[in-house]
């Protein structure tokens, strides 16, 4: 149903209308970049051996409904359970490798150059940035 106003003008030709419009399609394309911004984040979790890296990484697929990656998924299972947290999923290497998990999920990857190592690649070395 269109409704007339005054010279035939619909109530969508009117300015009020469209500074409403521009407004709500602003607001949703602010909310998407916002979104894209939050899952750029890239959380590096390095120190030295048996100091937690771990479980600090489950904690964080936790606190952002994310999965985490490892290279013996029931162990990890396991080990999550010890620690009291649950409400995560864990995939092996090869299942994140072949995209067999739910997309648009934040990934967390326990032990990054096992994973690059599992790829049976010819990787001899790797930089990594610090401080980003």
């Amino acid at each position: 149903m269109r409704l007339k106003g005054y010279a035939g003008y619909t109530w969508k030709d009117s300015t009020w209308y469209n500074a409403m419009a521009n407004a709500k399609e602003y607001l949703i394309e602010k909310y998407r970049k916002e979104r894209e911004k939050e899952n750029e984040k890239m959380y590096q979790v390095i120190d030295v051996r048996g100091a937690g890296k771990t479980s600090r990484l489950m904690l964080l697929a936790k606190e952002n409904n994310g999965i985490l990656v490892c290279s013996n998924p029931h162990t990890m299972e396991n080990k999550a359970r010890a620690y009291g947290l649950t409400g995560f999923d864990i995939i092996s290497y090869s299942d994140y490798f072949k995209h067999n998990y739910e997309s648009g999920k934040m990934v967390f990857i326990d032990e990054l150059d096992a994973y690059l190592r599992s790829l049976d690649n010819n990787l001899s070395g790797y930089s990594l940035t610090i401080g980003d």
